[in-house]
């Protein structure tokens, strides 16, 4: 560790009052909502943890406590004088050579010691050697690019000087990164990154000379990511680290428009995210239809310049098509990818045809739900299946969203042999929605309803495949017997006027409200009581995860891949398709058992952590496009 001596130094002097001042119920707000705030999302972070854990840079022993009982903890410390209250195992020791034999605990936590080490890779180097294969690490990072930390670094620049008590005042290192740097740096340490979670949202010096209303602010769900000043990021050890191949390799995502949902979502998510030192990502997409949501925009200012192509959209056109396929052999003669990966149904099928005429060597497609029934009738249902039975043979890898959705593939509608399907499941980025409880209260005030009216949310396209008119036939049920229930329906698209009718015919009036497309999603389940989905079919259902993220409970038709999201009793009541009445009997029962809904939620929130984070997905997909896009007999899924 850069500074050994002088770091010690510095921890000896503050250890005589560093629990009280940052951890105590009379110590200074700002400190305690930090160094508390922390410690709780490193709880969040290390559920169900057991066996040894090594707690580097551990202070007094603030760990211990939030850690499940019967786990032992090894406390290690530069400082003595902060081991002195640590209790249990203390070692003081520097943790650039940590004194424990290699794959000896089960689990490694560093909260703050990275902001005082210059050589990172080294420190995760010795963190890969003690942690056994699949062990856990949680460790966190000061951002270098927040306000908070820019404006530090300039105080410190001008006036550490002159002196003080602070740490900025102090003459240490101190060491920030990129969330980039700190996820190259894991992964070349041998780390596969799970999830992380940001914290502190406050900004220097008004943190100082405004403490609560800093703090305040700082929970408010508008505030950016962009301002938070430091993230935990909880990473799995590898058994075998993967291994950069040198040159970055070109990906082509191709993807029929950007209207709001889970595939824009997932293709943005990629584009942007995907190791930029490993490759080099180019998104084509096509155009939104007029009653759609476009999310272009948003690709945009998560800095990403997709290709728009006029013909590639939802609709068949033969010109249209013959234009966007021609457009497409073009992008791919030009760009020369290693690998062409489409989503949605039109653009995997031009996009696979031009990527085997241009010679791509790996041609990837993903089902995110299907197109095979209850769209085209009889007859086109016929013609669709013919077709991706054909398309499926130009594909080295057909990926499917969940288990679900490749039973269908492979067996119901035998498109392609089932060792020819992978699954990778969704990847979202959750973390405002975890934290949803801080606007309880701002939906039901927009909608003049009372905090005890049932509150019913049901987020997505309004059209056909999604069903709206069982649900608010269901809604009627509902309202007769629970006169104050509202339904708040929140989407868009070409079922909006008949469902205006359908409402009108029902009598359903202030009891259903439309309120459009919207971004705030934390603030809509915040106040829900209940998640509806009345779908025909699913790939898998991102409002839902959406919602369980939130602690929400869901009732659910099921079809599809809903399975993969609900647990049926555990985190939500599944019901069958179009039955209205069996649906409003499920509603009606998680409305009069607060406690059973209480439960379901926590369930649900639990199961979304552990199933559907970014950083699963993106590692799904490294890996995914390291093998080659070729089938694995060994397993039907990459996530794990």
């Amino acid at each position: 560790m850069e500074g050994t001596r002088s770091v010690r130094s510095w921890f000896d002097r503050l250890a005589p009052a560093y629990r009280r001042e940052r951890y105590a119920e009379d110590a200074d707000p700002w400190r305690r909502s930090f160094f508390e705030g922390r410690r709780l999302a490193a709880h969040d972070l290390l559920r169900g943890v057991r066996g040894r854990v090594l707690d580097l840079g551990s202070g007094p022993g603030i760990l211990g406590p939030i850690l499940p009982a019967g786990v032992e903890t090894i406390s290690l410390d530069l400082s003595t004088a902060m081991l002195a209250e640590a209790g249990g195992r203390a070692v003081a020791a520097d943790a650039t050579a940590i004194p424990l034999p290699d794959h000896s605990v089960d689990a490694v936590v560093a909260l703050g010691l990275t902001t005082y080490v210059r050589d990172l890779d080294r420190l995760l180097a010795q963190i890969a050697r003690v942690l056994r294969p699949g062990g856990r690490l949680v460790i966190g990072f000061t951002r270098r690019h927040s306000p908070d930390t820019m404006l530090r670094a300039a105080y410190r620049a001008l006036f550490g000087r002159f002196g003080g008590r602070g740490v900025l005042a102090s003459g240490l290192g101190i060491h920030a990164r990129s969330d980039g740097e700190a996820e190259r740096a894991l992964a070349r340490a041998g780390f596969g990154v799970r999830g992380r979670r940001l914290h502190n949202f406050t900004v220097f010096p008004f943190a100082y000379l405004f403490k609560r209303l800093s703090i305040r602010i700082g929970e408010r769900e508008e505030i950016p990511d962009q301002v938070a000043s430091d993230v935990l990021v909880s990473a799995v050890r590898l058994a075998e680290p993967p291994r950069p191949t040198g040159r970055r390799k070109k990906i082509v995502r191709v993807i029929a428009r950007l209207n709001v949902g889970g595939p824009s979502r997932q293709a943005i998510l990629l584009t942007r995210r995907l190791d930029p030192e490993r490759y080099d990502s180019v998104l084509v997409t096509g155009r939104v239809s007029p009653h759609e949501a476009d999310m272009t925009g948003v690709a945009r200012e998560r800095g990403i310049a997709p290709i728009v192509l006029d013909g590639l959209g939802r609709a068949p056109s033969p010109l249209d098509d013959l234009r966007a396929f021609l457009s497409l052999v073009a992008i791919l003669w030009r760009e020369r990818p290693d690998v062409v990966h489409t989503h949605t149904a039109k653009a995997g099928a031009l996009g696979r045809v031009a990527a085997l005429l241009t010679s791509v060597p790996t041609r990837i497609h993903t089902f995110h739900g299907h197109v095979l029934h209850g769209y085209f009738g009889r007859t086109g249902n016929a013609v669709v299946r013919a077709a991706e039975m054909f398309l499926g043979r130009l594909a080295t890898r057909i990926v499917a969203v969940s288990p679900e959705v490749k039973s269908d593939l492979a067996g119901r509608h035998r498109i392609l042999p089932a060792e020819r399907i992978g699954v990778v499941p969704l990847g979202l980025e959750l973390e405002p929605l975890y934290i949803a409880d801080r606007h309880r209260g701002a939906l039901r005030r927009e909608l003049g309803i009372g905090p005890e009216a049932p509150l019913i949310a049901m987020v997505g396209r309004v059209t056909p495949v999604k069903e709206p008119e069982v649900a608010l036939a269901a809604m009627r049920r509902v309202v007769d017997a629970r006169p104050d229930a509202v339904l708040a329906l929140v989407g868009g698209g070409e079922m909006l006027d008949e469902v205006r009718e359908q409402v009108e015919r029902l009598g359903l009036g202030d009891s259903v409200r439309l309120l459009g497309w919207r971004s705030d999603l934390p603030v809509i389940f915040a106040d829900a009581d209940v998640a509806l989905l009345t779908s025909r079919n699913e790939g898998t259902p991102v409002a839902l995860i959406e919602a369980g993220a939130a602690a929400v409970p869901a009732v659910a038709t099921d079809v599809g891949g809903v399975r993969t999201v609900v647990e049926d009793g555990e985190t939500g009541v599944l019901t069958p398709r179009g039955d209205d009445e069996k649906i409003a009997e499920a509603l009606l029962e998680l409305l009069d058992d607060p406690a059973r809904r209480r439960a379901m939620g926590a369930a649900a929130r639990a199961r979304i952590r552990s199933r559907f984070s970014a950083e699963r997905l993106l590692a799904d997909i490294a890996r995914l496009y390291e093998s080659g896009g070729t089938p694995d007999h060994s397993a039907d899924t990459y996530s794990g």
